[in-house]
């Protein structure tokens, strides 16, 4: 939103953080009645567009959300986040931003509102797409990175044809310990990202000429100049295929 007078309600943050836009997040009753809004972001711009916004709530009513930012202090980065610095080595720009995951929690207002926040990204152009919550409290987060410079455990980050990266989160955990693992698919754009009971990972996007595949796969080849969509599975360690 561009708005500085959003209808706020029983908000982590009532106030826009000046910039060009913020996020924001709402909760409608099935009335609808609006029985929470907030904003969240920085001082820079932060979009939640089309294929750069998720959300997903888990058992319990916590919000995790996803998308980009070029703010170089999102809030609550530097108070939890395994990643603390908007481009790394690099200051964010809008044509450089980086993923953000949030947490938040919607029956409580101010500071205990937000539970964790951290940037998701390298030196170059990241974007957090989409989110998923098991039922253990982990968070999965998916998108797209340029950057070979993320500390990734399977996977090639870099490249013409990008990567999907798959972050997976403890929100109940602080800086570097609240990083579970990375994981990078080579020649993907990620869409949607799922897991299940056991926690194995389930991405499905478009995909380009090197995308990794197993030895069953069901269609091993792209035409060149073209995609296709894909289907990947990632081991619950997201070590594997």
């Amino acid at each position: 939103t561009t708005s500085g007078n959003l209808a706020t309600m029983a908000a982590y943050d009532d106030s826009f953080n000046g910039g060009e836009t913020d996020l924001f997040v709402a909760k409608l009753d099935p009335t609808p009645d609006l029985i929470y809004s907030t904003y969240l972001g920085g001082a820079g711009k932060d979009w939640t567009g089309e294929n750069f916004h998720s959300i997903a709530i888990d058992a319990s009513g916590l919000i995790y959300v996803t998308g980009i930012t070029s703010s170089t202090y999102f809030t609550g980065t530097q108070e939890y986040g395994y990643d603390k610095i908007c481009g790394g080595a690099v200051s964010c720009t809008t044509s450089q931003p980086d993923g953000i995951i949030a947490v938040l929690d919607p029956t409580e207002e101010g500071e205990d509102g937000l539970l964790y926040a951290s940037y998701l990204g390298g030196n170059g152009i990241d974007q957090g797409k989409t989110v998923s919550v098991d039922g253990d409290g982990k968070v999965y987060v998916a998108g797209l990175t340029f950057e070979g410079d993320l500390d990734a455990i399977y996977g090639t980050c870099t490249g013409s044809a990008g990567a999907s990266f798959v972050a997976s989160i403890d929100p109940t955990k602080v800086y570097t310990e609240s990083l579970v693992y990375m994981a990078c698919i080579y020649a993907t754009d990620v869409w949607e990202i799922t897991t299940d009971i056991s926690g194995t990972i389930y991405l499905t996007g478009e995909a380009f000429q090197g995308l990794p595949l197993t030895p069953d796969a069901l269609d091993t080849t792209v035409e060149p100049g073209y995609s296709d969509a894909f289907l990947t599975v990632l081991n619950p360690e997201g070590n594997s295929l």
